[in-house]
């Protein structure tokens, strides 16, 4: 009897400490749901606000009690609130003495804002719910907010999109309009799951943290990663899950996903940008403002000589430069896809010019896809070993292929990784190699190379013979290329050693000539003797003043073409016009006619100085309007007193010739002009013919050039 009795007194105090008359005995609904959040802003006087957060503990179907424990920003628990020694919150229901448990199944907590930022505020809870039958579970969670912080994803890609085994994937707070001192991202939680064609979810992974990543905001996974990529069979997507916890230790409520279809069979295509393999050094430079890579100084220097792009052999994938002890080597790497832009949904890649717009995208080397990948390394060869491990790469490593082959692996964390500057080079030919490796390890299996031929040093007394320049485009009637090509052959001396040929304009293309090339040369004789095309003197500037500057010579024979050759030299290079060509000014010079049929008032060039006249060929001429109109007008002739030192002057066509002739004012004005002259800087000597030297009788030419040469060569004139 006193055992019942008992009995019945410890159901009687199980019932009076229960808040609720549900039957204590019934199990407890395992189905009970986690702990729910909510908040709001309040607007109160002025800028200030309320900000009110809300904890709502999981309900069953009976009467439960409740009890909490509450984590705050700052440690301190909002007005109103108190809590015993262990951190539970008192409550007093109904003017109890206060306790722990409390039938509030929802608590209400008002933070006020001071000048706008939100000083305290729940960030975790801990709930302990205790039901009928005295039986209690526990629960503990962070503060789940959307409006405090959430996030996005960012991805190179569209949902759906096909992608290769290597991804990287953009992780972003978006902190909403609640401020609260310091709150960012700690870290972000993601997992990989499949799903299927219908978007449901056929397996979900497990959650790991961007902790153990190198930077918290980027996720990179790959077909070694954990958790991995791996091919999707047909039907099947990845899908990409993700959210954010804050410096607070917030979580984001919502979670954010893409998906996307994984695909192997890509790999990434290297490049090496031609257009910045520019270097510096004594004989290696460019004074001219507009020169393609000045404005990108490369390499840096204080002096008015900047660096320069190398000049590109006839060989593939070959560059030369002349040498010098203090020659600097610029080199720049890519892949496909870096460079370039997007019209009209189509990726046009522009791969000439690597300061321009960045795409920063990877295209298989196959078929020019984009396949959404990164490019992880750069592996980078020189002369057949690995590349020098330079102080600007961030811990390269070295890696060696199946074949043995070896390799220096770059990071590509930062531009340092895609260029370079090498010094101490010896002269002869430097092979250079590099293959992007992206981020599911697959490197390129066509390594990009080049050649940098680097020239040794001529000096001006080592020199010999003379290379003829072609600036000449064919014209059947005003310079076929074999008649005028063969004129120069016979009429070049070659006493002073072989005379070659170079034609400046190969397939029609127009080739800038390496000074590497010309420094070979004790002279060089360039023809642009086409009265319809202007010469590429312009273009040619930089090898030229290399040239000249190392004491080269240079005979020009041209046209009235030569006015606006010298327009553009001075308005490109003022500097090389007034030292190299000696024009001080711009209407020192000017043209007989614009075009071959009008003024044709030149018949010879009358020599000064003991040289020999130089008539114009009318007894058998290859042009037909110089044979019926007896003379020539596409000149250019030079004024007198302009101060430069004169070889030959305009013959002009006498008043009383039956051809065209000129007026009396017109002879005389021409007669006083003046179509050759010679300008010497420093060791190097330059003569300018404004003429076209193949329209003249061969023999005269040959004499005359055999006079001007000797001369040139012997330091002046006689």
């Amino acid at each position: 009897m006193r055992i019942i009795k008992l009995m019945l007194m410890c159901m009687l105090a199980v019932i009076l400490i229960s808040c609720g008359t549900r039957n204590p005995f019934k199990p407890a609904d395992p189905s009970i749901p986690a702990i729910s959040f909510s908040e709001d802003k309040i607007p109160v006087l002025g800028a200030e606000y309320l900000y009110r957060q809300h904890v709502i503990a999981p309900q069953s179907k009976g009467n439960e009690c409740y009890a909490y424990r509450l984590t705050t920003l700052n440690g301190k628990l909002p007005d109103g609130f108190r809590a015993d020694p262990e951190g539970w919150i008192l409550f007093s229901d109904q003017g109890s003495e206060p306790r722990v448990w409390t039938s509030r199944s929802t608590l209400q907590l008002d933070f006020p804002s001071a000048e706008g930022v939100i000083h305290n505020l729940l960030t975790a809870v801990e709930l302990k719910v205790k039901s009928a039958d005295a039986r209690i579970q526990s629960y503990s969670s962070a503060f789940r907010s959307n409006r405090l912080i959430t996030s996005r994803i960012d991805i190179p890609f569209a949902n759906g999109a096909s992608t290769g085994q290597g991804l990287e994937f953009g992780l972003r707070e978006v902190i909403g309009d609640i401020f609260v001192e310091g709150l960012s991202a700690h870290h972000f939680m993601y997992r990989i799951n499949e799903i299927n064609a219908q978007q449901d979810v056929i397996y979900a992974g497990v959650w790991h943290s961007s902790l153990d990543s190198p930077d918290i905001r980027k996720v990179r996974l790959s077909a070694n990663s954990d958790p991995s990529l791996a091919p999707n069979p047909e039907g099947i997507f990845t899908q990409f899950e993700s959210y954010v916890v804050s410096r607070q230790g917030i979580v984001e409520s919502g979670h954010h996903t893409v998906y996307f279809r994984v695909e192997e069979g890509f790999s990434p295509q290297t490049l090496i940008y031609s257009a910045t393999i520019a270097g510096l050094g004594q004989y290696h430079y460019s004074r001219i403002q507009d020169s393609p890579i000045y404005y990108n100084e490369v390499i840096p220097t204080d002096s008015d000589r900047k660096n320069l792009a190398l000049w590109k052999a006839p060989e593939p994938n070959t560059f030369k430069a002349i040498h010098s002890d203090d020659f600097i080597l610029h080199l720049k790497w890519g892949q496909l896809g870096e460079y370039g832009w997007i019209w009209n949904g189509d990726i046009i890649t522009d791969n000439a010019d690597p300061f321009g717009r960045e795409l920063n995208l990877v295209l298989d080397a196959d078929t020019n896809e984009n396949y959404h990948s990164k490019i992880a390394y750069f592996d980078l060869r020189l002369d057949g070993a690995p590349f020098p491990a330079l102080s600007q790469f961030v811990a390269p490593i070295l890696q060696t292929d199946n074949d043995g082959t070896q390799w220096l692996r770059v990071r590509n964390i930062n531009p340092d990784a895609r260029h370079c500057l090498l010094s101490n080079l010896s002269s002869g030919t430097h092979i250079f190699q590099a293959r992007a490796v992206d981020l599911a390890g697959t490197a390129d299996n066509s390594p990009a190379f080049c050649n940098i031929d680097l020239q040794p040093y001529v000096p001006a007394s080592s020199r010999s013979g003379i290379l003829l320049v072609d600036d000449c485009p064919h014209n059947s009637s005003s310079a076929p290329e074999t008649v005028i090509n063969g004129f120069y052959t016979g009429v070049t001396p070659q006493t002073f050693g072989p005379v070659d040929y170079l034609n400046l304009l190969p397939d029609g293309q127009t080739m800038l000539i390496s000074p590497a090339q010309m420094m070979n040369y004790k002279a060089i004789l360039w023809y642009s003797d086409n009265p319809s095309q202007m010469s590429h003197l312009s273009q040619n500037l930089e090898g030229l003043d290399i040239y000249l500057d190392a004491g080269g010579n240079m005979v020009l024979s041209g046209t009235n073409k030569l006015v606006s050759d010298f327009t553009n030299s001075r308005d490109r290079y003022r500097a090389f016009t007034e030292e190299h060509l000696g024009l001080m000014q711009p209407d020192s010079y000017a043209k007989l006619s614009s075009n071959s049929i009008s003024s044709n008032y030149f018949i010879e060039a009358v020599g000064l100085g003991g040289l020999p006249d130089v008539e114009l060929n009318l007894e058998n001429p290859f042009n037909n309007i110089v044979s019926t109109r007896q003379g020539l007008s596409t000149v250019t002739y030079f004024h007198p007193g302009t101060g430069l030192d004169y070889l030959y002057q305009f013959g002009c066509k006498l008043p009383t010739a039956t051809a065209y002739p000129p007026t009396q004012a017109q002879y005389e004005f021409f007669s006083s002009q003046y179509v050759a002259y010679q300008h010497s800087h420093n060791q190097s000597r330059v003569v300018i013919f404004g003429f076209p030297l193949s329209y003249m009788e061969s023999g005269d030419v040959s004499q005359a050039l055999t006079y001007i040469f000797t001369n040139m060569f012997n330091g002046g004139k006689k």
